[in-house]
């Protein structure tokens, strides 16, 4: 069954955080992740900016996550 997980983080360094904690989790095989995002809308842009997490996929990479 997959699971869908949305973070959201007041800094984008936050995000980055999560992701680094993920990848150590997956690792440990203590989790498995298939695919995932990072999005972040920078102050006065129109649109939000994302990040595909590709370099993750394979083997287990973020597994419907999407982190902001």
């Amino acid at each position: 069954m997959a699971t869908l997980v949305v973070f959201k983080f007041p800094t984008a360094e936050g995000a980055q955080t999560m992701l680094s904690t993920l990848a150590g989790l997956q690792k440990q095989q203590l989790i498995q992740i298939q695919d995932g995002a990072i999005l972040t809308w920078p102050a006065g842009a129109k649109k939000p900016k994302t990040q595909q997490l590709s370099d993750m996929t394979g083997a287990g990479a973020l597994g419907g996550v999407l982190l902001r």
